[in-house]
């Protein structure tokens, strides 16, 4: 069977926190068990993906230890080797798509589309009604958005309620 990957891509800010951890330790064992999902890309960005990273850890650590956690980085191209140290402690690998070099102020929109072209499944926290201050569109409306357009299979944690 084809392992599956995984991003995870949401609003930085949760509304419910410990709910939010259950929903997402049950989406991520079924998607482990049921599509055999084997490969998880966080951009390292926010609660949403604090929560998901700590879930995934946690699953790889108790049950599933061939799980990948791949740190998709929208900044620096180049890291020290503390500070790639530092985030291996975390993840299984970090990487800088080089796309990514000479995004401009959006690079985390760009970021954020690397990791749906390379996914099969995008687990997001996407609130329709949320809003910016300077009526912007936010990150993550963009990324789903996007994934839609690519036709990836979307889980909306949000909608769990």
């Amino acid at each position: 069977m084809k392992t599956m990957t995984v991003a995870f891509i949401g609003h930085r800010n949760l509304r419910q926190n410990r709910e939010t951890a259950k929903i997402i330790n049950s989406v991520i064992y079924k998607l482990i068990n049921e599509v055999n999902a084997e490969t998880f890309l966080f951009g390292g960005v926010g609660h949403f993906d604090d929560v998901s990273l700590a879930v995934v850890t946690y699953l790889k650590q108790k049950y599933f230890p061939l799980i990948q956690r791949i740190n998709i980085r929208s900044r620096y191209p180049t890291i020290s080797n503390m500070y790639k140290s530092f985030l291996l402690t975390m993840y299984d690998e970090t990487v800088f798509p080089e796309e990514l070099i000479g995004a401009g102020r959006c690079t985390y929109v760009k970021r954020n589309q690397i990791m749906i072209d390379r996914c099969d499944i995008l687990v997001t926290y996407f609130d329709k009604d949320y809003c910016l201050a300077d009526e912007k569109k936010s990150g993550t409306r963009i990324a789903v958005e996007y994934a839609q357009k690519k036709h990836k299979h979307i889980i909306n944690i949000f909608e769990f309620k």
